[in-house]
């Protein structure tokens, strides 16, 4: 016996778009599908190697801060360990005069040598995850180019020279450095206030028809580095001394001057030396003693072996004590005074900082007050501070 079903027309158009839908895929669609899949995960994989390599970067980026703040930290820290060397030393002077006073002995004058405790000390240590050095020069040994002419109240510079600094100087450039040509002159006119140009000088006029934007200074030099403004003084001259820094140094001093290299302006001039531009001949290098002994009337320049030899083992006490070991002969005397000591009151500190593949060196200048100043009124009224920073520059 058979069975009828009998459907009505709305489940025979059901039936009928299920049969489409359910139609094998056409050829090729397999393919689209799997294209996308695929580039579904190219896009994917390239987000997370964008990300993964901005996440290096800024960690990089993280790591260098940190770097470089360990560094500046250590470098400052450096600088303090210098001015410790500082205060150690007055303390030590101050010691050693008490107790020569005191026996009546010949050293009771303060003086600043080689010696001291700021000279002999090289500070190398460890802080947090840097490492730091310290460095201590005397300002006073080197060539102040701000005593080479008066100034006025307002700091304009005068035309008097001093002559035996201006001989010194173009001694220096000329018969030691060996300068292509002698740039003295352009730099008395960059001091000078007056336009009046030397015969070999250059004044503002100059500079404007080189299409600079500055002239003449008319006044004291700001900083060691402001000589490669002046012409004369090119960038070998100043860092190497026109020396060519691939080849091996031939040391001229028959001497033991281990860890004595070879120097740039910057060893042999200063702008914080004495006011009077005098030489603390126990601390002076071999070239700065050479060129002011042989522009000082009755100096001795071939005393200048002797006198390092002395700046090791028995520092000069007094302008006396140069006479009596022949740094000058009695011609000299008189001049001697205006350009020759034994003390010193301003130094460069250099702190060293390094951290990781970064380098931070701070350079402060300290000027120091006299013993016999501490806790007289300054300029300003105030009690004189034992130390102070007359210049801070932080080099990266």
């Amino acid at each position: 016996m058979k069975t009828l079903t009998t459907e009505s027309p709305e489940s025979g158009a059901v039936a009928a778009r299920s049969a489409r839908g359910a139609r094998l895929p056409r050829p090729g669609e397999e393919g689209v599908a799997l294209m996308l899949v695929l580039l579904f995960v190219v896009l994917l994989g390239a987000i997370v190697t964008e990300y993964a390599y901005e996440t290096q970067v800024e960690a990089a980026l993280a790591a260098n801060v940190r770097a470089d703040l360990d560094a500046y930290v250590a470098a400052k820290s450096a600088v303090a360990a210098g001015v410790g060397l500082l205060y150690a030393d007055m303390v030590e002077q101050e010691v050693q005069v008490a107790a020569a006073s005191a026996a009546q002995l010949s050293g009771s004058e303060y003086l600043d040598s080689l010696l001291d405790v700021w000279a002999t000390e090289r500070l190398v240590e460890t802080l947090n995850d840097g490492v730091f050095q310290c460095e201590v020069a005397d300002e006073y040994g080197k060539i102040n180019l701000n005593a080479l002419l008066t100034y006025d109240e307002e700091g304009a510079g005068g035309e008097e020279a001093n002559p035996i600094l201006e001989q010194a100087l173009r001694y220096l450039f000329v018969d030691i450095l060996q300068a292509e040509e002698d740039p003295t002159d352009a730099l008395l006119d960059y001091l000078d206030s007056d336009d009046d140009t030397r015969p070999e000088g250059a004044e503002s006029d100059f500079y404007a028809t080189l299409g600079a934007t500055f002239g003449a200074k008319n006044g004291r030099i700001s900083s060691i580095e402001e000589l490669l403004l002046v012409p004369g003084i090119t960038p070998e001259l100043f860092f190497d001394c026109n020396r060519d820094p691939d080849e091996e140094w031939d040391e001229e001093w028959d001497m033991d001057l281990e860890g004595l290299r070879p120097p740039s302006l910057s060893d042999l001039l200063t702008v914080h030396g004495h006011p009077q531009g005098k030489i603390n001949v126990n601390t002076a290098r071999p070239e700065v003693l050479e060129a002011v002994l042989a522009a000082l009337p009755g100096g001795n320049p071939e005393m200048v072996e002797d006198i390092l030899a002395y700046q090791m083992a028995e520092p000069f006490e007094s302008l006396n004590d140069m006479a009596e070991r022949n740094v000058f002969d009695k011609k000299g005397s008189k001049e001697a005074k205006r350009v020759l000591d034994v003390r010193s009151d301003v130094f460069r500190i250099l702190g060293d900082g390094r951290a990781q593949d970064v380098m931070v060196r701070i350079e402060a200048y300290v000027a120091r007050t006299p013993p016999e100043a501490v806790g007289t009124a300054g300029p300003d009224g105030q009690a004189m501070e034992l130390l102070r920073i007359l210049d801070w520059r932080v080099i990266r």
